[in-house]
């Protein structure tokens, strides 16, 4: 506010009056673009000829903010606009809420982080709320630089801890959904069709309660204390919510994994409470709102261009000097291509294993093997030291690598070596560098075909991914309701040690930042391994199950199920088809975690001190 405006108002009896007008008609062009002298007259009770000196008050210092149409008798928002006063639109929402003036946006607050909106956006959902015109959103996604459009039909604002949200009919999706307001990027009216109101809404209108009580733990005087604490009749005490706000709600009061798997009792033992009907209430929290099914991960073009990858890469085999075993070699999620092709050539009769950078550096085995060094892209620390290492202790090996140009391959070119070279795909933003896990599997398969002619039928990856997305995601969602899987230690149970179908979920659970799972071989889970986690119950189990340990793994389920949670995954068919299947599974099942820690499909942030892997020293100093 201007010193000019301050000393004018000053000097006036009902000074402190006038400026509350002053800025509720500025608060109606920066939050709607408009109001009419009716509204101010109605607003504060005042006379007509009041409201006119006030509207004229306002000109006198801002004659640039307003102007004034004749047929509608409406004074609107210039486009020369500049505020007198500071406004915030989730206050001025707050404050308009018990008026009964216009239209306006519903607000509900469960009290959370402020968060920002564009002025310019919450002036136009505004006024389309007012005058019941749908308006064109632009949407942002957060897993990827795509953008998409909505018609949509607002008519509440929800702020909450997990976030602020414009609750609305969506034409493209033909249903109320909860629209996150960082990701409007635009909004424009649009009357190409009809209006969807509020009164449609069924899950807005529906309220159901949520009933606390004490924490069964206490004893009777502690429950009798926390009763009266919070006001509770007959031990009770039940909180109104509408049905599409009880999620948001249980995670105000830190209740939601209390619904979800503690039988409705608080975690944090200072609560002493619990959610009486939990029951009740799981079916409407067993999913995040932050997840949306028009989300889903397509894989379909990654998949085909696996294909043209093989077909233009670059491939120089030469026949093997000696009888030496294959060692496939690879660090971070090279191990999974590494391991891959090492079982490739096992289940085809070829006696090989598998190692990582830092074990073959002092490994017996360097002279004894026939090293192959899997690296995408053949220039970080572990493929320039491995690459040297094989210099130094073999005569020939083999490569597989996108970068033919890299510091490894140099190394290798003084020696007699085989190699296979792809092409690099486009860069991966996404949780984890999918197209490059997928490109070094792929190529590492044709590799072990050519080099040690392995019969490789054709696979049908397509329908692969399809089975893959069905089981990953319905593991996904079992694991989310039946257990806290943040609080818990992931055992992946499968067949024997150094298991590629183990390199798997440890890297990509890993490197999206998830969990870091350990393995253990199903006949290894000892009577005092079933002891430590039935007393802490501080574990859960992914159990892998292959053919031939099918009949442990229904000993296994059967014997612990009712003790731990237990999520099983089938792995039908010849090996090839189990490690594609396993591989796509568990990206599929990843993908979906990362919307329940809040990275929508993305990479987690980063720790500058702790992230980047370089650095580490090289091997060989």
């Amino acid at each position: 506010m201007s010193m000019k405006l301050y000393e004018h108002l000053n000097q006036k009896r009902n000074g402190q009056a006038i400026l509350k007008r002053l800025q509720w008609m500025e608060g109606q062009l920066s939050w709607i673009g408009e109001f009419n002298r009716k509204d101010l007259v109605t607003r504060f009770a005042i006379s007509t000829q009041q409201a006119s000196a006030d509207i004229a008050l306002y000109k006198e210092f801002a004659p640039n903010n307003i102007k004034f149409d004749n047929r509608s008798k409406v004074f609107f928002l210039s486009e020369s606009f500049t505020p007198l006063f500071e406004h915030e639109p989730i206050e001025w929402l707050q404050q308009e809420q018990h008026k009964e003036v216009g239209n306006l946006l519903g607000l509900v607050d469960i009290t959370g982080i402020p968060q920002k909106m564009e002025p310019k956006i919450f002036r136009t959902l505004n006024r389309c709320r007012k005058y019941e015109t749908p308006v064109q959103v632009e949407i942002g996604a957060f897993s990827s630089s795509e953008k998409r459009e909505d018609l949509i039909c607002p008519h509440s604002i929800v702020v909450t801890p997990v976030r602020w949200h414009v609750r609305a009919w969506s034409g493209h999706r033909q249903k109320f959904i909860d629209l996150p307001i960082s990701r409007i990027l635009s909004a424009v009216p649009n009357d190409s069709r009809d209006w969807v109101s509020k009164e449609a809404d069924r899950e807005w209108l529906t309220e159901i309660p949520i009933i606390l009580g004490p924490s069964e733990h206490l004893e009777p005087s502690q429950q009798q204390m926390v009763s009266n604490a919070y006001g509770m009749s007959d031990g009770v005490v039940a909180i109104p919510t509408k049905v599409c706000l009880v999620y948001y709600t249980l995670a105000t009061m830190k209740l939601l994994n209390a619904v979800r798997e503690y039988k409705g009792e608080a975690i944090d033992p200072k609560l002493n409470i619990r959610v009486v009907n939990y029951k009740e209430l799981l079916p409407l929290v067993k999913y995040s709102p932050s997840f949306e099914w028009s989300n889903r991960l397509e894989l379909s073009e990654e998949i085909q261009e696996l294909s043209d990858q093989v077909e233009q890469s670059q491939c120089h085999i030469t026949a093997l000097l000696s009888s030496n075993y294959p060692l496939w070699l690879g660090s971070g999620f090279a191990k999974i291509a590494a391991s891959y092709g090492a079982e490739l050539c096992v289940t085809n009769g070829i006696m090989s294993t598998f190692m990582s950078a830092v074990d073959y550096k002092s490994s017996p085995l360097k002279t004894s093997f026939f090293p192959i060094l899997l690296s995408f892209a053949g220039k970080g620390e572990d493929a320039i030291d491995t690459a040297e290492n094989i210099a130094n202790a073999s005569n020939e090996a083999g490569i597989i690598t996108c970068n033919s140009e890299s510091e490894a391959v140099k190394k290798l070119s003084t020696i007699r070596c085989s190699y296979l070279f792809g092409k690099f795909p486009k860069r991966d933003k996404r949780f984890v560098n999918i197209k490059s896990i997928l490109t070094l599997t792929a190529l590492a398969e044709e590799y072990a075909r050519k080099q040690f002619d392995l019969p490789l039928p054709e696979l049908d990856l397509q329908s692969c991914a399809q089975q893959a997305e069905v089981i990953g995601m319905r593991a996904a969602e079992q694991f989310i309701e039946n257990f806290s899987w943040r609080t818990k230690q992931l055992i992946v149970v499968g067949k024997g040690y150094n298991n590629p179908l183990e390199h798997v979920w440890k890297s990509i659970l890993a490197e999206a930042g998830i969990m870091t799972p350990t393995w253990v071989d199903i006949k290894d889970f000892t009577h005092g391994d079933h002891r430590h986690v039935s007393l802490y119950q501080n574990h859960a189990f992914l159990l892998l199950e292959q053919p031939e340990i099918r009949e442990y793994c229904d000993i296994f389920e059967r014997r612990f199920g009712q003790i731990y949670p237990i999520e099983r995954v089938s792995l039908a068919g010849m090996f090839r088809e189990q490690f594609w299947l396993n591989l796509l599974t568990a990206i599929f099942f990843t993908h979906r975690l990362t919307y329940e820690q809040g990275y929508n499909g993305n990479r987690p942030p980063k720790n500058e001190q702790v992230h980047s892997w370089r650095g580490w020293g090289r091997l060989n100093n």
